[in-house]
């Protein structure tokens, strides 16, 4: 990771025992190179080694023997050998060099240091030390380069005693302030599933812009005030933005570090690393322009803070997986200036050709490197990324889009407009996501309204049963008489208008299509009143709609009693029963398709329920224009879903505009598992739709009755990888499942996806593609197209939009938009309010709520990530998450219930469980059993009923006390180097999260070594996830005793302070067991 290498291939004649004598001349001048480090409990030392301790040598291979590919091969292993082989940091010199021949004339000269003793600036200066000191000793000069004043060893103990105090705590406070609850990581969607140890395994991107694009560029960021780094890093933090849907983009990039003269000269670990944080939320570019200068010049300022102090000061949750802070960096010529055309004069040797030798191996140390070289000639890109987290294709696009925002700056004038709208998509881009990926356009018949095309199937099978519910069945034509009969009875007396609306408030029961469908009969439209409901939601939401009649059934008059209208209940049949039977006169009511069928109330943000105006044309386009559903005779259709909710729209009109059947299912069977199994296998059931909550808590018992379905449709939140492939490789399957998703705001589906296959590595399940006449668009806050993969809210357009809520314009002017992309109609779209992406094979896949998002120390956490782990988990049957508050804190609690006859597993066993999937900060805080997860009347978790549970159930992770010898010895430990009171420290508690950090898990593995004899690594320390685990580490070390400690060699001089940055690289190179990550080769 850290390893800092530069292959060259030579062509000419080297003189070897010249380069020899050059290097030892070098390593004599900068003591770095010959220093050692040596840790013990308290500290870690430096020792300078003197020269005649000191045995360079050039590792010379000789492949002169081998020919073409073979030996294009054998170079190649040999270099990412040596890229890849570590330094002893308490033995090796930091220089090495190797020679790989070629031929006579040709070969590989290769540099390596490691980054504890050296930077980018330092490589320069090894180059040109090289390059001065080969071309004078060549031609027999003295040694060109001035003594050095100072060694680096001066400056870290410069730096220990004087970079402190007051001058610290200021800058200190300065960043504390300016990385206040900071993203813990970057929201950029990744391809791959991040593993839990970093891999660093990198591949490349490389572009250039011309100098038509970078000429205006400079002469933006010189009118501006900017550097042109400042610029670049602008833009680039838009680009993130827009891609990663966050304004909060923070990036990594390293600074020199040497403010003082006698430093630059200097080879030594002198940079720093500054944390730029820009908020891209701004009015107009030029504010976002004077932002992004002030947080440069405000790091800049107080970049004498070491990034290490800055991260343990911060308390960043570590983990293994990616880097603190930042895990994208911006980088400016990272070659070391080799390619460099002004410093190739002083980078050649006599008789020599050198070029950059070019290698696979590419060491990722980080998300994403960008490395960026501009000016007045134009600008070279190089975008270097973790292959395990990201495609190639995905970088590429990262690049054009880049690419086309700064053309697109390089072309303005004027920088009032929104930052957000720098062009990103190109015109291909735009078009395929926009309207290639929407090309769903299906005709279908649309000419007749709900109750016509209910008439038209009354006519045509007469005799076919509509509705079954109990022993009670109703054929078409007696199911279309009855209606009639209520119908005409409403137009007498009552008169209905079309758009007038007219409450039913039923439970699920013949009376209640009866009396929908005599309402439409009648010209009116229907409110649905779910009888169940509380009086006082019940009374809103007729008051709201302004209703003055209500059809009712059973019992609900009494849910309505303090309600001022007038009551029908349609079981007194003596009301109605005497008019006519014949369809009423439809042209007398000058109804049309785009009247009202239905007004639904729905959940508000406010608190009270919104009612969303539905047409009879929406309900004809969710019926009989999609290909997911064809119902027709021999079809029967369960009805479980409250009549309150959307879903029964398709249960119902899905069979009555078709000529299927309707099987009514009562509550008490809807309740009981046994029951609802029998019921839909006696009764052949072919279609169903089930909320995703009830689907998880009837998967088990109701597997073989869910696969003699025709069609299973499940929807209204995420659903479960792990329980979509138990239920896709069942014996028993139904013919087709679909994953159903859609606001009642778009008429009850707007996306489908049929689910044929899930890999084992699923981490979600897609929603699907747009259903036939909808269009679907993943846009931006600024209503702007974001390219394929990049979350942003879910807009959907076409057929199903509904036309508004009721007497709630300004709501509708928010939530119902224009649709841009169709300028010349009154076409609209609806904001959903949910995030989404859209994949490679146009499907789309739900990443969250905009409004449930939630943040916990840094890290944005979807919830139903840990309730799909939570599923995962032994004997786990419904799992719900949620965040609460304690005071300023939040915190992840969990709500599970367990499968029948399942062990219950304790907190402590869940966590080990959860711990091997989530990382650290995603475990929940508090685990709280419930007999089953509490259900809305939609079928959703309800997660007031949740929250509402006896808080004494929400308990913090227990206090457990040490009981052998070694917990109690390791508890010691802990208090000691953590500074707490040792009865406060649980044997469940996390070294890191009681304020342990990199630096003091090194002290703690010495304290250990000392106590128990055994040696453990930091990677053994930072893996474990308790006091206890870590005591069962020590126990099973217990037969391996500790290496001899490493005693210093005579030599002069004493031992030396490290550097903040050493300390930092010396805890890593241990926490990895010695890596050539930080090795600097060239």
């Amino acid at each position: 990771e850290y390893n800092m290498p530069l292959a060259l291939n030579v062509t000419g004649q080297l003189n070897l025992p010249l380069v020899t004598s050059v290097f030892n001349t070098i390593i004599d001048r900068h003591m770095v190179l010959r220093s050692v480090y040596v840790g013990n409990e308290q500290n870690i030392r430096q020792y300078i080694r003197p020269m005649t301790e000191v045995e360079f040598a050039i590792n010379c291979v000789d492949l002169s023997h081998l020919q073409g590919e073979a030996q294009t091969a054998e170079v190649q292993r040999l270099v990412e050998a040596d890229l890849t082989t570590a330094f002893d940091l308490a033995n090796d010199l930091m220089l090495r060099v190797s020679y790989i021949k070629r031929s006579s004339h040709s070969g590989v000269l290769l540099f390596n240091m490691h980054h504890i003793a050296s930077d980018g600036w330092s490589m320069q200066v090894l180059l040109k030390e090289f390059f001065a000191l080969y071309h004078a000793r060549e031609q027999g000069q003295s040694d060109p380069l001035p003594a050095l004043s100072i060694q680096y060893a001066d400056y870290a103990r410069w730096q220990q005693e004087h970079l402190a105090g007051e001058l610290l705590d200021k800058q200190m406070a300065y960043w504390t302030e300016q990385l206040a609850d900071v993203p813990a990581s970057h929201s950029l969607m990744l391809d791959k599933v991040r593993p839990k140890v970093k891999q660093h395994r990198g591949s490349a991107v490389t572009g250039e812009l011309p100098s038509s694009v970078t000429q205006p560029l400079l002469q933006l960021a010189k009118a501006q005030q900017l550097s042109p780094f400042m610029l670049l890093h602008g833009v680039l933090s838009l680009l993130l933005s827009r891609h990663s849907n966050s304004d909060d983009i923070v990036i990594g990039t390293p600074v020199a570090n040497r403010q003082m003269s006698d430093l630059e000269p200097l080879i030594g670990f002198f940079a720093n690393t500054l944390v730029l944080r820009a908020n891209t939320r701004h009015e107009t570019l030029s504010d976002y322009f004077k932002h992004i200068r002030t947080v440069h010049l405000d790091a800049q300022a107080n970049q004498d803070v070491p990034f290490e102090h800055l991260v343990e000061r911060l308390n960043v949750p570590r983990n293994s997986a990616h880097n603190p802070l930042f895990q994208i960096v911006m980088t400016s010529d990272s070659d070391f200036g080799v390619n460099d055309s002004e410093e190739s004069a002083s980078f050649s040797l006599p008789n020599v050709v050198l070029e950059t030798h070019e290698s696979s191996l590419l060491h990722a140390k980080f998300d994403l490197n960008i490395d960026l070289r501009i000016s007045e000639h134009g600008m070279s890109m190089r975008w270097l990324y973790d292959e395990s987290l990201f495609e190639h294709s995905h970088i590429e696009q990262l690049q054009a889009n880049f690419c086309r925002m700064l053309s697109g700056l390089s072309q303005l004038t004027d920088l009032n407009s929104d930052p957000q709208c720098l062009p990103l998509l190109s015109d291909a881009e735009l078009a395929h996501q926009i309207y290639a990926q929407n090309e769903t356009t299906q005709s279908f018949d649309n000419t007749l309204c709900l109750h016509q095309r209910f008439e038209q199937q009354a006519a045509l099978q007469p005799d076919s049963v509509a509705l079954r519910c109990g022993d009670e069945l109703l054929t078409y034509e007696q199911l279309n008489a009855r209606a009639n009969q209520l119908a005409h009875y409403l137009s007498s007396t009552y008169e209905l208008q079309p758009d007038t609306l007219v409450g039913i408030c039923a439970e699920r029961s013949v009376e209640m299509v009866i009396g929908m469908l005599a309402i439409l009969k009648a010209g009116g439209a229907y409110v649905p009143l779910d009888p169940n409901y509380p009086s006082d939601r019940l009374v809103y939401m007729a008051r709201d709609a302004q209703l003055s009649i209500v059809l009712t059934q059973g019992n609900a008059p009494q849910a309505l009693s303090s309600f001022a209208c007038e009551l029908i209940a349609i079981e007194q049949t003596s009301l109605y029963s005497h008019y006519r039977c014949d369809n009423p006169d439809v042209l007398s009511t000058d109804l049309n398709l785009y009247n009202l069928a239905y007004v639904i109330y729905t959940s508000g943000s406010t608190g009270n329920p919104k009612g969303v105006m539905v047409s009879h044309n929406n309900v004809n386009h969710l019926i009989l224009a999609q290909s997911y559903f064809i119902g027709g005779p021999g079809k029967c259709l369960a009805h479980c879903n409250s009549v309150s909710f959307d879903v029964a729209v398709f249960e119902l009109w899905g069979a009555l505009l078709t000529g299927a059947s309707v099987l009514i299912v009562p509550q008490q069977v809807l309740l009981s598992p046994t029951a609802f199994g029998q019921l839909l296998q006696t009764q052949q059931v072919t279609d169903l739709v089930l909320s995703v909550g009830l689907y998880n808590q009837y998967q088990d018992i109701l597997m073989d009755q869910l696969g003699g379905l025709d069609n299973l449709y499940i929807g209204g939140d995420a659903l479960d990888p792990s329980r979509m492939r138990k239920q896709l490789q069942a014996p028993q399957r139904p013919k087709r499942v679909f994953n159903a998703y859609g606001p009642t705001e778009c008429t009850v589906i707007a996306i489908a996806g049929e689910l044929h296959t899930l890999v084992p590595e699923s981490t979600s399940v897609p929603l699907g593609k747009p259903l036939n006449n909808t269009r679907i668009y993943i846009l931006d806050r600024n209503l702007q197209a974001l390219p394929q993969g990049s979350v942003g809210e879910i807009y959907i357009a076409g057929e199903g939009v509904a036309k508004g809520y009721l007497n709630q314009p300004e709501l509708t002017a928010e939530r119902f938009l224009a649709d841009p992309f169709q300028p010349d109609s009154a076409a609209k779209m609806y904001k959903s309010g949910d995030l989404g992406r859209r994949l490679k094979d146009g499907s789309i896949e739900f990443v969250g709520r905009v409004d449930k998002q939630v943040k916990i120390r840094g890290f944005r956490i979807e919830p139903g990530e840990i309730e799909t782990a939570l599923l995962d988990c032994n004997g786990v049957r419904e799992a719900a998450v949620l965040v609460q508050s304690k005071g300023l804190d939040k915190r992840l609690v969990a709500y599970l219930s367990w499968q029948d006859n399942a062990q219950c597993y304790s907190r402590t066993e869940l966590r080990a469980q959860l711990a091997q999937v989530l990382p650290q900060h995603m475990l929940p805080s508090a685990f709280v059993t419930v007999e089953k997860i509490p259900l809305t009347s939609n079928g959703k978790v309800n997660h007031n009923a949740l929250l509402a549970v006896d808080s004494e159930d929400l308990q913090d992770e227990e206090y457990a006390a040490p009981t052998t010898e070694t917990q109690i010895i390791l508890v010691n430990i802990w208090a000691e180097l953590l500074g707490i009171d040792k009865a406060k420290i649980s044997i469940l508690a996390n070294f890191f999260s009681l304020g342990g950090h990199s630096l003091l898990s090194v002290r703690l593995m010495t304290a250990i070594r000392t106590r128990f004899n055994v040696s453990l690594s930091v990677a053994d320390i930072f893996s474990a996830a308790n006091l206890a685990e870590l005591a069962m580490a020590v126990e099973r070390g217990g037969v391996q005793h500790a290496k001899p400690a490493i005693t210093a060699l005579t030599r002069t001089g004493e031992a030396l302070p490290v550097s903040f940055s050493q300390q930092r690289l010396w805890s890593i190179d241990k926490l990895q067991g010695g890596s050539a990550e930080y090795n600097m080769p060239l």
